[in-house]
């Protein structure tokens, strides 16, 4: 095999954001990458010395940092809000789930492609590129199945997991899986009964069956692993109201026994606290801790809507959630209690959930959104610390991804690496620590080169191997013209009726989820 070793250079190199000494930044420093891992790291002039044939990348002008972590992302290369969707609550938008071929809405008696109205191969493959671009080496995907039969799923999550290995991007897919509840917190056939017979009846109403049970999804999660060994499956109940009791003690049942890590959406909405309190008696994190599901292989999107108790739980369990401050603000979702969860000790990620600020998958401008939107007023309070932020968005990262290895700079890690231009975060003046001149300044334009598993996919400015705007051009193509941007008639419906019926079960249930 050919000595692949590639000496990767900057002005400065921050090995991790634990700790902001001076033990983490190393002046004009360097790794030498070998077979997709840190093999040393030194100073530049000690690496050349000893490894006179490696190949270069970077030099003196470049900041060269972990790669960053997307810990909760749905491979969204055209946003939804590009697909026609607006940005609104989240049990809105599930209604444009149940109807839109974008989600994975199959519908049976169409054409194994037609249906689709798009591309998910080159979706994804949009989505991952964009991604690296802003530096991420990393990506947490939550998969989502809608209905139909396990077959039509597993075609589908293929397209998607080949846009993921072509792309280069390193990929932890969680496999979504669900048994009840399509339209909104009742089961199918109770709440088609509530709606207008006209409605029901209407040519415009797919019949959604879901037909995958839960030894097809294992069956179906084992197969993929075995076909794209490079990426690490995890099991994923889309969201514990939309998993049956039975199906949530399997998940927890297949977990211990094969040691898999389990990601899904947790508290992320008022209504599905209110839910779990009327149904249970209790919040969702405590009912995930009664049948055990809760544990350090545990990882929950957004808990938007916990209160101390339930973090209490989250810390003592080993958890981690992930936070989504773009999204959580887009979709009217509520403020996530961040600060609360980092006085705690509760590992915490962040995660731009196909919803970044303005769609263009920034993670560093929702780091510093994320930091912002936690500002407390008057004196005596400062920002939550920038290399804590940026811990999030590594060292906690990898926690949810599952890889080791990841996260910092270190030899026999991963090579995953990113290099930004530092005089143009600077412009010259620089007299900040390098982690709060990152966290406010950098942005997604200023990451120059990016390094996965030792492989150099991106060299000053430019991909190796892809043509960015070629596939956004061809995916736009795919999309123009297809139909895929349409909803169904019976939408705006259905949005109402679903809108009626949460809001009396919130009245019914006489508490308020904010209160709590």
């Amino acid at each position: 095999m050919a000595d692949d070793a590639t000496i990767i250079h900057g002005g400065w190199l921050v090995t991790n954001w634990d700790q902001p000494g001076s033990g983490s930044v190393l002046e004009n420093g360097a790794l030498l990458s070998r077979n997709g891992l840190i093999a040393e790291v030194g100073t530049y002039q000690a690496l050349c010395a000893r490894h006179p044939d490696a190949r270069h990348v970077g030099d003196a002008s470049y900041l060269v940092v972990p790669g960053l972590v997307n810990a909760h992302s749905h491979g969204r290369g055209f946003s939804t809000y590009q697909m026609g969707q607006p940005d609104e609550p989240l049990e809105m938008r599930i209604i444009e789930m149940a109807f839109r071929a974008e989600w994975g809405a199959a519908d049976t008696t169409a054409p194994k492609k037609a249906n689709r109205g798009y591309d998910p191969y080159l979706d994804t493959l949009w989505s991952c590129l964009k991604q690296l671009a802003s530096g991420i080496t990393t990506t947490v995907h939550s998969h989502i199945y809608v209905d139909g039969p396990v077959e039509q799923y597993a075609d589908l999550t293929r397209e998607v997991l080949r846009g993921y290995r072509d792309s280069g991007i390193r990929c932890a897919f969680a496999l979504g899986v669900r048994d009840r509840y399509t339209y909104t917190f009742l089961d199918d056939e109770t709440f088609l009964a509530s709606v207008p017979e006209s409605l029901r009846n209407s040519p415009n109403l797919r019949n959604i069956q879901v037909e995958m049970n839960f030894d097809d999804y294992l069956s179906l999660l084992e197969t993929l692993a075995g076909e794209f060994p490079e990426i690490e499956f995890q099991l994923s109940p889309w969201n514990p109201v939309f998993c049956s009791d039975r199906q949530m003690e399997q998940i927890v049942e297949a977990s211990r026994r094969d040691g898999r890590r389990v990601h899904t959406h947790l508290m992320e909405t008022r209504y599905q606290a209110e839910f779990a309190q009327r149904t249970y008696g209790m919040s969702w994190v405590a009912r995930l801790a009664e049948i055990g599901m809760l544990s350090e292989r545990f990882s929950a999107a957004h808990g938007i809507w916990m209160d101390r108790a339930d973090m209490a739980l989250i810390k003592e369990s080993g958890a981690q959630i992930v936070h989504n401050p773009s999204s959580n603000m887009r979709l009217s979702s509520g403020l996530a209690p961040l600060r609360q969860m980092l006085e705690l000790g509760i590992p915490v990620a962040i995660g731009l959930d196909s919803l970044s600020m303005n769609d263009d998958d920034d993670m560093y401008q929702d780091l510093r959104l994320g930091q912002q939107l936690q500002s407390r007023p008057g004196f005596g309070n400062p920002h939550i610390p920038a290399h804590t932020m940026l811990g999030m968005a590594t060292r906690n990262g990898a926690t949810v991804s599952g890889f080791d290895g990841i996260g910092s700079i270190a030899e026999g890690n991963r090579a995953d690496v990113a290099l930004l231009s530092l005089p143009e975060i600077t412009c010259g003046v620089a007299n900040q620590p390098l982690a709060d001149l990152l966290l406010h300044r950098a942005k997604a334009a200023h990451v120059k080169s990016v390094v996965v598993a030792g492989k150099v996919l991106v060299e000053n400015g430019q991909f190796s191997g892809h043509d960015p705007q070629a596939v956004m051009r061809e995916l736009a193509e795919a999309v123009s013209g297809s139909g895929a941007r349409q909803s169904s008639p019976v939408v705006p419906e259905f949005k109402r009726l679903v809108r009626e019926h949460l809001e009396a079960a919130e009245e019914a249930n006489g508490t308020n989820p904010a209160t709590g």
